[in-house]
């Protein structure tokens, strides 16, 4: 939970029954866990590994909620692999627990066509990344280290995973319990010259893991239809047996549940039959500063301003784009059905041209969706309609020149500056325009500001050099844990 910390743990998280959460300032010190039970005094768990605190708690309480005869939804979090942050070892790498630091001792970052690509590439790309310098055999060597601690820390998440199976199973309640699997982001690890990060609209940063089981999900199945997070609200509330019409109005998803049953049916998917109900889009944008999370990030040149912009992702059946415009106006289009390393910028050079009638659809379709709220969220094509009442459904439909003028009528996706924040004056124009310059469209009626994040990191006042997660506490109990706990002293909270 971003936010939450020694300074604030008393605000208990709304709409939970319960919670055991990680606070702020130790949430990236794997070997310093401290966690709040339900908005109560952190405790610190000393001598545990943060992995093996979170898979003990989770384990304890899927074991009380199967005990009980309702339906339950359980959330568990680790926040591994995500860089961390020991003190007096900043390593800018995940920390494995002890008995897996030895694991993988050859593995290397992948060696992708756009790892570490060269100047011909490079210089195509647009905002702070064409500047990007050629990685030297020191940065190569980091994302190598970066991979194997990561695929090290990952373990322990496949040892809570193997736990949570198999205590569902033995309880006789796997076959009817769905269960998800996915990641807050991707990662960086050499492609596009950046040694790690997280903040670009590439494939990598972009397409998460996303695994699913559960009743009527058939095995060793791939989707090609993409299914987003802020669809999985809408799908729990489907398995729930929620009425669609009692749905918060709020929500710009939709429900996965009959793609999950039915992932590659032609009718899931709607669009390229013409069906309405578009599953081929995908909106990116992002606003902040962006970092390389590297020891040498400074040299590279981070942390980066000018980094806000705004992506529309096509994934057809047989043709896939990438369209981005930049805060400064640059713009990018990949071919990822041709080129799914994304290398090649369609937009540099003299054949900019030649994709006139593509770009014209991809700039109203992320129109659209960069101005969406609700439905229109959810059928983006539905907007985009030639001015005669059928509404369009694919790329592929759009794509007939007898649109060409409908689509070169629209107005540019631009900004007037590059900002680090959200600002509705900035990112103009609007299609369709927004209802009230104040708080309609774009889901601010029902949203505070997204640009302040409390300061509730405080200051570290314990430390530890040591590794923890050894053999013997792979099997630990909540008993093991709980004996070595203690709550954070006056002084400790003290420390803001």
């Amino acid at each position: 939970m971003n936010g939450y910390g020694i300074s604030n743990y008393d605000t208990k998280s709304k709409g939970w029954d319960w919670s055991d959460l990680l606070v702020e300032p130790y949430i990236d010190d794997f070997n310093l866990p401290v966690l709040s039970q339900n908005g109560e005094r952190p405790i610190f768990y000393d001598g545990f590994h943060q992995t093996d605190v979170i898979r003990i708690k989770a384990l304890n309480r899927l074991d009380y909620l199967l005990n009980k005869s309702q339906p339950f939804f359980l959330a568990i979090t680790p926040f591994t692999p995500h860089v961390g942050f020991q003190q007096d070892k900043p390593s800018h790498r995940p920390i494995p627990q002890q008995r897996h630091l030895e694991l993988f001792p050859n593995a290397k970052a992948p060696r992708t066509p756009n790892f570490n690509p060269s100047d011909d590439y490079q210089v195509n790309a647009g905002g702070w990344v064409k500047d990007l310098i050629a990685m030297n055999e020191s940065a190569i060597n980091f994302a190598d280290f970066v991979f194997r601690s990561r695929a090290q820390a990952l373990a322990g998440v496949d040892e809570i995973i193997e736990d949570v199976i198999a205590k569902l199973e033995a309880k006789g309640a796997l076959n009817n319990t769905y269960v998800i699997y996915t990641s807050d982001n991707g990662y960086h690890l050499g492609q596009h010259r950046m040694p790690a990060g997280k903040s670009l609209f590439y494939n990598e940063d972009t397409n998460i893991p996303f695994v699913v089981r559960g009743p009527g999900v058939p095995a060793n199945v791939t989707s090609n239809i993409p299914g987003l997070h802020l669809d999985l609200a809408p799908t729990f509330l489907d398995i729930a047996g929620v009425a669609e019409s009692d749905w918060p109005v709020f929500f710009d998803g939709r429900s996965l549940l009959d793609q999950w049953h039915n992932p590659t049916s032609s009718e899931i998917r709607g669009a390229e039959a013409g069906q309405g109900n578009s599953k081929e889009s995908i909106n990116i944008e992002y606003w902040g500063r962006a970092g390389i999370e590297a020891p040498s990030a400074g040299a590279l040149g981070s942390p980066f301003l000018n980094t806000t912009y705004k992506t529309i992702r096509l994934l057809g059946e047989d043709q896939g784009w990438v369209y981005t415009v930049w805060c400064s106006g640059e713009k990018e289009l990949y071919d990822t059905a041709a080129d799914p390393y994304e290398l090649t910028n369609l937009l540099a050079g003299a054949d900019s041209a030649t994709h006139t009638q593509l770009t014209n659809r991809l700039n109203a379709l992320l129109m659209v969706t960069k101005s969406c709220e609700q439905n229109v969220c959810r059928d983006p094509w539905s907007l985009l309609n030639n001015n005669n009442g059928t509404a369009l459904a694919s790329l592929t439909q759009a794509l007939d020149s007898a649109h060409d003028a409908y689509f070169a009528s629209f107005e540019r996706v631009q900004f007037d500056t590059c900002l680090q924040v959200q600002s509705v004056a900035n990112e103009g124009p609007y299609f369709p325009a927004l209802e009230d310059a104040q708080a309609g469209g774009l889901g601010r009626a029902y949203r505070d500001p997204t640009d302040v994040i409390p300061a509730a990191g405080g200051v570290r006042t314990i430390s530890t050099p040591n590794y923890y997660g050894t053999a013997e506490q792979r099997n630990a109990t909540l008993a093991d844990i709980n004996a070595v706990s203690r709550v954070l002293t006056d002084a400790e909270l003290a420390a803001r």
